[in-house]
């Protein structure tokens, strides 16, 4: 074969061009997702929500200095992870697409000299914070000498889940919890 002739076919390749992707209509941006919240009017029975949190759990709130807030919310309850300490509580609620976290902490400081800590909301008829870090809604209070955060993290597309956009879930979230005791 002549060296013109492996050329051609060469040549041929290099000049080749591909047609250019389809260009894709611009995406419209999806909406919010707003499940309904939880109901604060719900009747909730403290000793039914103890007894419905899992053995090893019951064991950690009964070990506990300091009542541990939960939802009235009974299939939250019923997977609640309980973990206590010397006067402090949590709970850890994993469900499928959110995860609420529910810590209280009854060792108290008082703040520096000079430093006055201003909340800018109310939550449970107290002064609270409400704010949102890295899509994750969280709120802060003071109840009866427990100091208490409460935090709600959406794990798909919190960018959009209403639950971690706006406040209202928290603060309906907030608003439902019981009092349960060792």
């Amino acid at each position: 074969m002549r060296p013109a002739a492996l050329a051609l076919p060469l040549l041929l390749l290099a000049c080749r061009r591909d047609p250019a992707p389809p260009v894709a209509a611009p995406a419209t941006p999806p909406t919010v997702v707003a499940p309904s919240p939880p109901s604060p009017l719900a009747p909730a029975d403290p000793r039914r929500l103890r007894d419905l949190l899992r053995p090893e759990s019951r064991r950690e709130l009964d070990a506990a200095s300091i009542p541990l807030l939960l939802p009235r919310d009974e299939r939250m309850v019923a997977v609640a992870v309980v973990t206590a300490g010397p006067r402090w509580v949590a709970a850890s609620i994993p469900l499928a697409d959110l995860t609420v976290s529910i810590h209280g902490n009854a060792n108290r400081h008082d703040p520096p000299p000079g430093e006055v800590l201003r909340h800018a909301s109310t939550l449970r008829g107290v002064p609270a914070t409400v704010s949102r870090n890295e899509l994750i809604r969280v709120a802060t209070w003071e109840e009866n000498g427990v100091a208490w955060s409460l935090e709600v993290e959406c794990s798909n597309r919190p960018d959009l889940d209403a639950r971690c956009v706006q406040e209202d879930y928290l603060r309906a979230l907030a608003a439902s919890l019981v009092e349960v005791r060792p």
